[in-house]
């Protein structure tokens, strides 16, 4: 697909990784981060994107599109405030832009306990 992709995964501000729902309180940011490297030899797309789901029901979402020419690489997080706890899931992606939907990489879920 033109694009390694490494360390898909979703930390606190101290860069702690989560691994459990229970470690994020009401209002926390969490980040959003991987290595994206682009090895296709053209310029390519890419979407970097943290959403947090309460009862199922997505409440916040953030993204940033990434343009890459080859070669290049891409590791800056981003940022996901989350809003309450109730049944919470937060999930990572890199898709290949929003009009394909296309996944880069298997998502990263850090799920219901």
């Amino acid at each position: 697909r033109g694009f390694v992709i490494e360390g898909l995964k979703i930390t606190d501000a101290a860069g702690n990784e989560i691994t459990n729902p229970s470690a994020v309180t009401p209002g926390q940011t969490v980040y959003v981060s991987a290595k994206i490297v682009n090895t296709s030899g053209v310029t390519k797309t890419a979407l970097l994107m943290g959403v947090a789901y309460n009862d199922t029901v997505m409440n916040n979402i953030n993204y940033v599109p990434i343009t890459l020419e080859d070669g290049q690489k891409y590791t800056d997080p981003v940022s996901l405030t989350v809003n309450n706890e109730n049944a919470l899931v937060l999930k990572a992606f890199v898709w290949e832009n929003f009009d394909s939907n296309r996944p880069l990489v298997s998502e990263y879920v850090c799920g219901v306990e």
